[in-house]
Formats: C-alpha cells, sequence, structure tokens
C-alpha cells in the first residue's frame, strides 16, 4: 500500500502523493487509492530496465557517494575504510529500492535459491531478474485469488438474491 508523503510512478511521471494529497484534498486521496489499486497488479514488465543498471552508473554512484557516504571525489581515490562503509550503504540501498520495486517477492524462496545457487545470488542481476520473477508469480497469484474469491462473493450474492425471490412469495 501507498502512504502519504510517498513517491510512486504514475504514467511516465513520479509524482508525491503527499503533495497530491496536500493540493486535491479530496483528490489527493483519490489519487491514493487509485495508485494503491494499481499497486495491487504491478506486475513489473521482464524487458523494464533493472534498478541494479540504474544504481550502478556512474552518475548515480558520484551522487550517491557524496550524498550518503561524504565522498565528495572518486570513490575508487577514498580511503578504504570509507569505500567499504558507503559499499555497505549502497547495497541497503539496493536491496531497499528491490524491497519497494518487487513487493510481492517471495523473499524466502529468494533466500532458499541464493542458499542453493550462492555463487549466481552475487550477481546482483541475476538476483535481481529472480526477485523480479518472484514478485510477477506473487501478483499473478494475488490476482487469481482475488478472482476466485470474487467469483465466491458473486455466487454467494446470487444464492442469496435467489433465497430472497423465492421466501418472498
Amino acid at each position: 500500500m501507498v502512504a502519504r508523503g510517498s513517491t510512486v510512478r504514475v504514467g511516465g511521471f513520479w509524482i508525491s502523493l503527499g503533495i497530491a494529497a496536500a493540493l486535491g484534498g479530496c483528490a489527493g486521496n483519490q489519487v491514493v487509492d487509485e495508485i494503491n489499486r494499481a499497486h495491487d497488479t504491478a506486475r513489473i514488465a521482464d524487458d523494464a530496465p533493472l534498478t541494479v543498471d540504474r544504481m550502478t552508473e556512474p552518475g548515480f554512484l558520484k551522487q550517491f557517494a557524496a550524498e550518503n557516504c561524504g565522498i565528495d571525489r572518486d570513490l575508487a581515490g577514498a580511503p578504504e575504510q570509507k569505500r567499504r562503509f558507503c559499499d555497505d550503504k549502497l547495497k541497503q540501498a539496493l536491496f531497499d529500492a528491490f524491497s519497494e520495486r518487487y513487493f510481492a517477492a517471495d523473499r524466502k524462496a529468494i533466500e532458499a535459491r541464493c542458499q542453493d545457487e550462492a555463487l549466481a545470488c552475487k550477481d546482483p542481476k541475476i538476483l535481481e531478474g529472480w526477485i523480479r520473477a518472484s514478485h510477477n508469480a506473487g501478483i499473478e497469484a494475488s490476482r487469481q485469488e482475488k478472482l476466485v474469491r470474487q467469483g465466491e462473493l458473486e455466487r454467494k450474492l446470487a444464492s442469496q438474491s435467489m433465497q430472497n425471490r423465492i421466501y418472498s412469495r
């Protein structure tokens, strides 16, 4: 679910829901509701850009190091301890981004796969591919579950309607 203050991609744009809600009042809440509905069916296309690619671009890394690690020059020229500190922060930021983007992934299944395929799991592109596939499977399972519940509800309502017609005679 999306909370106020979140920034989400809608169409081709990033919007801040806090701002949308503040400017639109009730309309802002409608935006939140609409995004939450979209969030429930947010399958990530197989050919969508990888998060890891964006977060390993030189421009991103330089900005990240400056804003999060206090390194205002080339990361390679920084002291070893600061580089390790920054690497750890970047890894955490990457996993946070994975968690946010791939919210429906089965974390336990990914961890189990990493135990089975430890070498492949160290490659962030392979790992993101597994997480994306798990996310999409989770989205599909959720969609199927909702369809089943909707069908059960419709059958129950039809049954109640039929009972009302029979007993109201």
